[in-house]
């Protein structure tokens, strides 16, 4: 299979749980329901294919999501919230 069949086979068999389909080996990361073996490289692809996007600066953040941030950081620091 290539990258992009075994993107495909997690996103619509898996649920996109690319994290519990590979082992580690020596020669590098096994996909298990296949048993191909992808390069570190070829790993990486699959992984950035999974990856939320990252903010990247607070400048990222709606008004609303940093009225929300700075009420969990009251709270936790009150001893409530869920951190």
């Amino acid at each position: 299979m290539n990258v992009e069949s075994i993107i495909e086979t997690i996103e619509t068999k898996h649920g996109g749980a690319y994290w519990a389909l590979f082992h580690s080996t020596e020669d590098g990361h096994r996909f298990l329901p296949s048993g191909d073996v992808l390069t570190p490289a070829q790993y990486a692809w699959v992984v950035r294919a999974f990856a939320s996007p990252k903010i990247e600066k607070v400048g990222d953040l709606s008004p609303e999501e940093r009225k929300i941030n700075e009420r969990r950081a009251k709270a936790v620091a009150r001893g409530g919230g869920h951190d």
